[in-house]
């Protein structure tokens, strides 16, 4: 009784999450034709693997092998769902800001740098490194 209530559970939040997870991979204005295409995808497969599975029973003679080829297939798709994130593009970095190097080869040294510090020169007496203006 616990494994159907968990079973059902889990069925609940994968349906519940399912639409959530496409609106935020696709986006609000896809989820309508993904919903379409996703059910058109459902039935054919539905139509396609449920007699597969059904020859797998008539050729093993046995259900545990028809649950686990059911198994792996579940486990495939979890699989799929794991890589989405490896699927989308990594957000777009900021460039960074552009900084000027200085010339270390130069003869000049520091003195080709302009925005080396250099003193400011005479300082006035209540310390403001404001440079003076010459009236």
């Amino acid at each position: 009784m616990s494994a159907l209530g968990t079973f059902g559970v889990g069925h609940g939040f994968f349906f519940t999450s399912y639409n959530l997870v496409m609106v935020e991979v696709l986006g609000l204005p896809l989820l309508q034709p993904m919903l379409s295409v996703t059910g058109l995808f459902k039935s054919s497969s539905f139509l396609i693997f449920g007699p597969l599975i059904g020859l797998v029973r008539d050729l093993s003679g046995s259900f545990p092998v028809c649950l686990t080829l059911l198994g792996v297939i579940d486990f495939f798709s979890i699989a799929l769902w794991i890589l989405i994130p490896f699927a989308r593009s990594p957000p777009a970095r900021k460039p960074l800001p552009r900084v000027r190097k200085p010339n270390l080869h130069s003869t000049l040294g520091q003195d080709s740098n302009p925005y080396a510090w250099r003193p400011l020169g005479p300082q006035s007496t209540h310390g403001s490194t404001v440079p003076r203006r010459s009236l």
